[in-house]
């Protein structure tokens, strides 16, 4: 295992008031969809209002009202919680953007990181405490805070984020967004 510092890097950013779908439709290309009465209860989480798709990895995340959608280094949008959002972003200006869109700037933050390299699925079993898995589907990793899986390719990069919830980093996306510190003994 090795420790990560994300890097500085600026994203642009709309919330996600749970009334404002045209707005994030809009910024995320029409990637962005509200969910009806009747997706909720057939979703993972019915509290989940609204998904995004992930393109880096080829899904559709939940989205809860109060999330934040960032876009990415890659052009990528995915959903962050509010509370992780204002411990792992600042505000870095507004430049002539849309109503509700602003620049944020990722704190530089120290996390742990394993990367899939297809053939070490029990030390990220280990490293996620059984929350990386191996099946017919291929490999994912469940993320806690969204309460899905999310498929991890080889090569993607397991995080631990601040909450103790994993996720998974498209591997050519990792390095433009995190520096490596030092490698576990």
């Amino acid at each position: 295992m090795q420790n990560f510092r994300k890097k500085p890097v600026k994203v642009a950013a709309v919330q996600w008031t749970g009334s404002n779908a045209a707005e994030l439709a809009e910024f995320t290309n029409g990637q962005f969809q509200v969910l009806d009465e009747a997706d909720r209860a057939n979703c993972d989480d019915p509290e989940a209002t609204a998904q995004v798709f992930d393109v880096l990895h080829s899904t559709w995340v939940l989205v809860y009202d109060g999330d934040w959608i960032p876009r990415g280094v890659r052009g990528e949008h995915y959903p962050v919680r509010e509370s992780v959002f204002h411990e792992t972003y600042e505000t870095a200006g507004d430049q002539d953007l849309p109503a509700g869109v602003f620049l944020a700037r990722k704190h530089p933050v120290e996390i742990p990181a394993l990367v899939w390299t297809g053939d070490n699925a029990g030390e990220l079993q280990a490293f996620t405490g059984g929350l990386f898995r191996v099946d017919q589907a291929g490999a994912q990793v469940f993320g806690k805070l969204r309460n899905q899986w999310q498929p991890v390719s080889v090569g993607d990069v397991v995080v631990r984020g601040l909450l103790g919830e994993f996720y998974a980093v498209e591997g050519e996306s990792f390095p433009s967004t995190y520096a490596v510190l030092d490698e576990a003994a």
